[in-house]
């Protein structure tokens, strides 16, 4: 916990610093805000596999059935084909090692519930930043904010309708 805690301070305190030599224009707040997202991915892929069998804990990797219909209403699908033109979920894929067969389904949705614990953690970040900065430097802001939903919002709908999925073909869930 103290290196989540730790993570998020620096992180916070970084952007908030860097913030102040920001000439006022929207393309450097843009570029900033845009950085800053990648910054926060960065330091959420190094914490989140040293904390996640601590932090599994009582939170469940279950998804319900409403809650696809809604993602899938939000256009959480058209999200994924996206990411699958540009090649995104290829990578992904490689990355986690994942062969599609049925006996990593397990292993599948542990990476899936911790790709979704590292957006929702560069969510809260970047909320935390955006309430900071909000009267100082409101173009900082509107960045930030625009960016999250693709970045972050979108990418935590698409890993739980992912482990719904694998619920569905009687893969892992956090009883097992």
């Amino acid at each position: 916990m103290i290196k989540w805690g730790l993570a998020s301070g620096l992180t916070v305190a970084l952007a908030l610093w860097t913030s102040l030599f920001l000439p006022v224009a929207a393309v450097p707040a843009f570029s900033f805000a845009w950085l800053l997202h990648w910054l926060l991915m960065i330091v959420a892929v190094k914490i989140v596999p040293q904390v996640l069998p601590r932090a599994v804990g009582p939170l469940t990797l279950n998804v319900g059935p409403n809650e696809s219909r809604w993602s899938r209403r939000l256009g959480v699908l058209a999200f994924k084909r996206i990411l699958d033109l540009i090649g995104w979920n290829r990578m992904i894929q490689k990355a986690r090692g994942y062969s599609g067969k049925r006996g990593e389904l397990a292993r599948l949705t542990e990476e899936t519930w911790r790709s979704e614990l590292g957006h929702a953690w560069a969510l809260l970040m970047t909320c935390l930043i955006a309430i900071a900065l909000w009267s100082s430097r409101p173009d900082v802001v509107s960045g930030l904010l625009v960016l999250a939903v693709p970045l972050h919002v979108y990418p935590i709908l698409l890993q739980r309708l992912l482990r719904w999925r694998i619920q569905q073909l009687g893969g892992a869930t956090a009883t097992q």
